[in-house]
């Protein structure tokens, strides 16, 4: 019996290799293949309304205190805060407000909303609208009651 050589290959594990690379080469045409060149869109502004919280009665004339949490990718514009009837009364219910977001992907909003003129009892959604560099827009909103103590 013979002892193997160690250290030279066949002749066909040497086309495979030489077949194998040469595709490869070809396939690649100079570009990294472990390279990543998907586009993530930076998709609308996300809001997290934390007060008014949701059910909160307030005495007609009052001011509304809104705070909220709102981020964006692309950077915010802007960040527009209202109060409008949710009923046949239908209107705004308080003074809108805007804040601007100066191209800031995050920003604590603490504002308060002052009553309109002539405020009647109802039920109000506080909304809080931003707007980003990208022209996306995302609203999020919270249902309080003026109620007159009457």
């Amino acid at each position: 019996m013979k002892p193997p050589v160690i250290g030279i290959p066949r002749r066909g594990t040497v086309a495979a290799t030489l077949l194998l690379g040469a595709l490869t080469l070809a396939g690649c045409r100079g570009e990294n293949l472990f390279s990543l060149t998907a586009t993530v869109s930076a998709g609308e502004p996300q809001i997290v309304i934390t007060a008014p919280g949701g059910g909160l009665t307030i005495a007609p004339g009052d001011s509304v205190l809104v705070l909220a949490e709102v981020t964006a990718q692309a950077g915010l514009t802007t960040i527009v805060l209202s109060g409008e009837y949710s009923d046949s009364i239908g209107g705004q219910a308080y003074i809108p407000a805007t804040v601007t977001g100066s191209a800031l992907t995050f920003i604590r909003v603490n504002d308060y909303l002052q009553a309109v003129s002539g405020q009647v009892g109802g039920d109000v959604y506080v909304k809080v609208v931003a707007t980003d560099a990208a022209g996306a827009i995302a609203s999020d909103s919270v249902k309080i009651a003026i109620v007159s103590t009457n």
